[in-house]
């Protein structure tokens, strides 16, 4: 299972982008999310503790490409931050802080 944080979203002649931050696992080119959700604090007076799951959702959005540094690659572990392409993404609110999951 694999987790990607989205700091950024933006569409560009017709294709979609985010960058972000794997958190877990390892994302490849063709690879899929099946999961959106938001990471919240447990208690708000802490941000920085343990967090929950809100707002989950399935979602259908395939992994087009992955660019690390300005190089494509096939896959991606966890810790590195990346620009992705992606397809079925179209109709979903994709934010900052939301994370997708596949």
């Amino acid at each position: 299972m694999s987790e990607f944080g989205i700091e950024t979203r933006r569409t560009e002649q017709g294709k979609d982008f985010v960058d972000g931050r794997i958190f877990n696992g390892t994302i490849h080119r063709d690879g899929k999310f099946t999961k959106i959700f938001k990471l919240v604090p447990k208690d708000m007076s802490n941000p920085y503790g343990p967090q929950r799951r809100e707002a989950e959702r399935d979602v259908d959005i395939k992994i087009l490409s992955i660019m690390l540094y300005g190089n494509f690659v096939e896959e991606l572990d966890a810790g590195y931050t990346a620009e992705l392409e992606i397809s079925g993404a179209e109709s979903i609110s994709l934010q900052q802080g939301d994370v997708l999951e596949g």
